[in-house]
C-alpha cells in the first residue's frame, strides 16, 4: 500500500493540473480492482443510477415549471427511487448469504445474480480487461459473480445518498461528468476508513487539483 501511495503522489504532482483528477481516478479504480474485480461493475452500475437520477432532477428544476408542486413531486419520486436502490445495494451485499437460504427470496437472488453475471461478463469482453483481471488476481476468471461485499460500501453509499438529497434540495448542482462522480465515489482514502464525505466539500479540490506544498510534507 505504501508503494502504491508513494507512486500515486509522485505521478499526481508530475502530471499537469488539468489531468490530475484523471490520475486520481485511475488510481482509485486500480485500488478497487486489487480488492476484487467483481466490485467494479457493481460500483459502476451504482454510480450510473445516481448520475441519471441527479441529472434528471436538475433538468426538471431547470424547466419552465421548475418551481411547481408537480415538479417537486416528480423530483421527490426520483430521490426516493435512487435512495431505495442505494440502500438495497448495501443490504443485499451484506445479507446475500442469508438471503439465498430463504425459499422465496432465493429465486429473486438467483435472478439478480444471473443479470449481474451477464453484465459483468460483458465488462470482461472489453479489450484488455480480462488480461488485467488475470494479472490482478493471478488466476483465470471464468465468472465474476460470487458472494462479495464491496470495500467501503457503507461509506460511499451514504455519501451518495447525501449527494442525491443535496441535489434534490438544490444545495448543489448535479455533476455532469460521470467519471468525476465515479472519482468521488471510489476515492480510496474514504473507502478505507471514512468518513461519510459531502460531495460539494471534496470534489472541487479533487477535480481542480492541488499544487505541491513542501510545508505540508
Amino acid at each position: 500500500f505504501l508503494v502504491f501511495l508513494f507512486g500515486l503522489i509522485v505521478l499526481y504532482y508530475l502530471s499537469p493540473m488539468k489531468l490530475r483528477w484523471i490520475v486520481l481516478l485511475l488510481a482509485n479504480v486500480l485500488f478497487v480492482c486489487t480488492w476484487g474485480i467483481e466490485m467494479l461493475p457493481f460500483v459502476l452500475i451504482t454510480v450510473l443510477i445516481v448520475w441519471l437520477a441527479t441529472n434528471a432532477m436538475e433538468r426538471n428544476y431547470a424547466s419552465e415549471d421548475g418551481n411547481s408542486v408537480e415538479t417537486r413531486k416528480k423530483c421527490k419520486r426520483i430521490l426516493l427511487a435512487a435512495i431505495l436502490v442505494l440502500v438495497f445495494g448495501v443490504v443485499y451485499t451484506k445479507t446475500q448469504r442469508m438471503l439465498v437460504e430463504l425459499p422465496v427470496l432465493s429465486y429473486i437472488v438467483a435472478a439478480g445474480s444471473t443479470i449481474y453475471e451477464w453484465i459483468a461478463n460483458l465488462f470482461l469482453k472489453i479489450p484488455g480487461v480480462n488480461g488485467f483481471v488475470e494479472y490482478v488476481e493471478n488466476t483465470k476468471v471464468t465468472s465474476l459473480f460470487s458472494f462479495f461485499t464491496p470495500i467501503g460500501i457503507s461509506y460511499y453509499t451514504f455519501s451518495l445518498v447525501g449527494y442525491v438529497a443535496d441535489v434534490y434540495w438544490k444545495k448543489e448542482k448535479a455533476e455532469k461528468n460521470i467519471f468525476k462522480l465515479l472519482n468521488f465515489t471510489l476515492y480510496f482514502p474514504k473507502l478505507l476508513q471514512g468518513p461519510i464525505s459531502k460531495h460539494r466539500v471534496i470534489t472541487e479540490q479533487m477535480n481542480v487539483g492541488t499544487r505541491f506544498d513542501y510545508t505540508q510534507v
